[in-house]
């Protein structure tokens, strides 16, 4: 297995994304960039320069059609969802390369690969959504406890926790149940006539106007075009504040810890 770099990462990720968006847009589902994707397109036409990920969004509508249609023409690519995946790790989507292994090192030391990921924003209810939110992250917090391994900083306290199971019933749960809580909350208010949405497949407790997403427009990413907001000055404001001036250089550098490999035996990186 040969070791990537960084540059090595980012250029397979954003071939990953090309293939998502072509599909997007043969199939039209509408998708967007977003969170620190959007931000990077916007502030530096391209990736935020300390960052590794990709991060694209749709609407329910849209990711529903998504998850259930996706496929590459290739073979190499595998979509990761709790709804089509007894081994998803996140609630929201992922889009991954077979050909690379990406090993975390404070969680489940499952096989991984590098993916990009796509998030959902569900209808949110004027009234009552933190209680989504809570619940959310009620699901998330056990998850995480359940996946922790020795080299995380928690993983003492895990220890210590698991003398006293009995005191905690959910913790039994098989992360893939966990999961699907988080799905089944996430739609639970699909019948609601409410103009807001909210990741509650996520992280973040933002509200954002479900029409902000009614159109979209073309920007520039790593030299090539993808989908974003029309409006992203308010969708980025509402997501970061002044999100044109960069964090001071301390605060530069990714949240990330990973080391990703090219399974270089039986693929050539050409990428």
């Amino acid at each position: 297995m040969k070791r990537l770099t960084l540059d090595e990462v980012k250029r397979i990720k954003l071939h990953i994304l090309v293939e998502v968006a072509d599909f997007c847009n043969r199939h039209h589902i509408k998708y967007w960039l977003d969170w620190g994707t959007l931000l990077g397109a916007i502030r530096h036409k391209g990736f935020i320069p300390w960052d590794d990920d990709i991060d694209i969004s749709m609407l329910r509508e849209d990711y529903d059609r998504f998850i259930a249609e996706f496929a590459s023409s290739t073979g190499y690519y595998k979509l990761c969802c709790p709804e089509n995946d007894d081994d998803a790790y996140t609630a929201f989507a992922k889009v991954a390369d077979l050909r690379t292994v990406n090993q975390i090192t404070t969680i489940s030391t499952q096989r991984r690969h590098l993916n990009i990921d796509v998030f959902c924003y569900d209808t949110c209810p004027e009234i009552g959504y933190e209680e989504l939110f809570e619940r959310r992250d009620y699901y998330q917090n056990i998850f995480k406890f359940n996946n922790l391994t020795p080299r995380s900083k928690y993983y003492s306290n895990k220890r210590i926790l698991l003398n006293y199971i009995r005191y905690f019933p959910s913790v039994i749960h098989s992360n893939h149940w966990l999961l699907m809580q988080i799905v089944k909350n996430a739609k639970s208010c699909a019948s609601e006539t409410s103009g807001l949405v909210a990741h509650f497949l996520g992280v973040g407790r933002k509200l954002y106007e479900k029409r902000s997403f009614d159109k979209t427009i073309q920007v520039d990413f790593e030299g090539l075009k993808f989908a974003a907001p029309e409006d992203y000055d308010r969708h980025l404001t509402i997501t970061y504040g002044d999100y044109m001036t960069p964090p001071p250089p301390e605060q530069r550098g990714s949240t990330h810890l990973f080391e990703a490999f090219w399974d270089d035996e039986h693929f050539e990186l050409t990428i």
